[in-house]
């Protein structure tokens, strides 16, 4: 492009000094003079002003970054790269990602942050459901609460603005639960304050936030970051970690110190009259999975008996909290004596009664499904009510076919078996390896239609997909045959894998 603007004999950067006008002009050509803005025009103008690499940067962890179009990157002098962002906002009024783009500029390029919140702000008037506006609105405010620490601001000063971007994480969240960058950019930046916190009190990190005078924000926000990641995890379920995860799972780790020193804090914490205690209690709990890698089956038994119930506790005290709910029911299927099927649906029941999220809608439905297997008719027909509610909490997530839970040995909850149990997968036998702890499943093919989609009626009724080209199954020669299989659960429905004919 240099080429085209500089003359023989000339500094070949001189071509830049007049990029802003020119980027001006391009703007203006490609807004044309009609009513409405030609979709070409608009198009050609996100591609040359906004993209990056043929992408946009919002809504993921890089819009913190002072990068931007590379043909802004290429105007010498941020006054004309402020220029050409406000031309774009003048001539393109509806288009709310350049008011985004705009705030981004005055936030990470200018650090002029209420000018920055004001273009945000507009964005989201323009576009109220877009969950990218608000998590560039949470990212504005990220941003000048660093600043804030930088200038060594009182705690609370800072706390109040982590509290405002939060807000804008969990509205973000809300709109698009799947996007990984709504939990993680808010993990990041707990783990940011409660550093500065510690900074400032002339300590670590947990011993700023289990302090007599610590903020009930800073208390609690470290089991904040914990359930955030929590569900990272949840929604890639089957998938490697993100850079993004990995690296802020270590920043949070990091902030514990030595495990037998911080559950000692947090008891001194729990004792205490003038605290709330249930995110106390939650925090003893994840405190016990930190120290096993986050994984329920690593805990020891007198540690996950004491996790129960303070989780119960907690049950009691905040019944509509879903973060005590998932912790529970991911704590109880530890014990040596779990609870009975109908106590841990009725719980779960109000759980999916009182939340939108995706996670009790398919416990409630593999609950029942368990229940159905023992020969439970009516089990049979709820499981397949709350599964058409699955079916459409899950209908834009990538992950929807994957099963995470299947049949395994054992009686009541203690017969799921999470996918986290079963090893690497074996592309060879085109199954996971470690199979040792699950259980074949009976039923009938009751249809085989086309080699790429079946059903087989199990045991207790429940129908699960399956594949008949991967059996040897033919239609019109494999229907009503006996078979066995594997028995997973995805947020679709049953799915039956390594189908084997029964003997007789």
């Amino acid at each position: 492009m240099a080429q085209l603007f500089v003359a023989p004999n000339h500094d070949p950067q001189l071509w830049r000094q007049s990029l802003s006008q020119w980027a001006i002009d391009f703007i203006d050509v490609c807004r044309g003079n009609t009513p409405v803005p030609a979709e070409e025009g608009l198009d050609l103008v996100r591609r040359v002003c906004v993209y990056r690499d043929n992408s946009e940067m919002l809504g993921y962890e890089r819009a913190g970054s002072r990068q931007f179009a590379r043909l802004l990157d290429a105007i010498p002098s941020a006054e004309g790269r402020l220029q050409v962002l406000r031309r774009l906002t003048e001539a393109f009024p509806d288009e709310a990602h350049f008011w985004a783009h705009l705030g981004r500029f005055y936030s990470f390029e200018l650090r002029e942050y209420d000018n920055a919140i004001d273009a945000v702000n507009h964005s989201i008037l323009l576009q109220p459901d877009d969950h990218v506006l608000h998590h560039m609105k949470g990212m504005v405010l990220r941003g000048q609460l660093y600043q804030k620490m930088e200038q060594k601001r009182p705690l609370g000063e800072a706390i109040e603005v982590a509290q405002q971007a939060a807000a804008a994480f969990t509205e973000a969240r809300r709109l698009n639960p799947e996007d990984e960058h709504g939990y993680i950019s808010e993990a990041q930046m707990i783990v940011r304050i409660l550093d500065y916190a510690g900074t400032q009190a002339g300590s670590d990190s947990l011993t700023a936030a289990t302090s007599q005078a610590s903020p009930k924000w800073l208390r609690e926000s470290l089991q904040t970051a914990e359930h955030l990641l929590a569900q990272v995890r949840q929604n890639r379920e089957g998938d490697p970690p993100s850079q993004y995860e990995e690296s802020c799972i270590a920043a949070v780790q990091s902030v514990y110190g030595k495990y037998s020193d911080a559950l000692q804090r947090w008891d001194n914490v729990l004792s205490r009259k003038d605290v709330y205690r249930p995110p106390i209690r939650r925090q003893i709990v994840w405190t016990y999975l930190a120290r096993c890698n986050r994984r329920w089956d690593k805990v020891a038994d007198k540690d996950v008996q004491r996790a129960v119930k303070l989780l119960e506790e907690n049950l009691q005290e905040e019944p509509n909290d879903e973060r005590n709910l998932r912790l529970w029911l991911q704590g109880i299927r530890q014990l040596n004596t779990t609870p009975s099927l109908e106590a841990i649906i009725e719980k779960v029941a109000y759980w999916r009664a009182n939340s939108e999220s995706l996670e009790p809608a398919y416990y409630l439905y593999v609950l029942y499904a368990l229940k159905a297997l023992d020969g439970y008719i009516l089990a049979r027909d709820e499981a397949e009510r709350v599964l058409e509610e699955c079916r459409s909490r899950s209908r834009f997530r990538r992950n929807r076919t994957r099963s995470f839970e299947w049949i395994g040995k054992g009686e009541g909850l203690a017969r799921l078996v999470h996918v986290d149990r079963l090893g690497e997968w074996d592309r060879d036998a085109d199954f996971w390896k470690d199979t040792e702890s699950l259980e074949r499943v009976g039923g009938v093919v009751a249809k085989s239609t086309v080699p790429e989609a079946g059903i087989i009626e199990t045991e207790g009724g429940l129908r699960a997909f399956y594949v008949p080209a991967k059996a040897g199954h033919h239609k019109g020669t494999s229907e009503n045959s006996r078979v066995t299989c594997f028995l997973g659960f995805s947020y679709e429905g049953p799915r039956a894998w390594s189908v084997q004919d029964a003997t007789s």
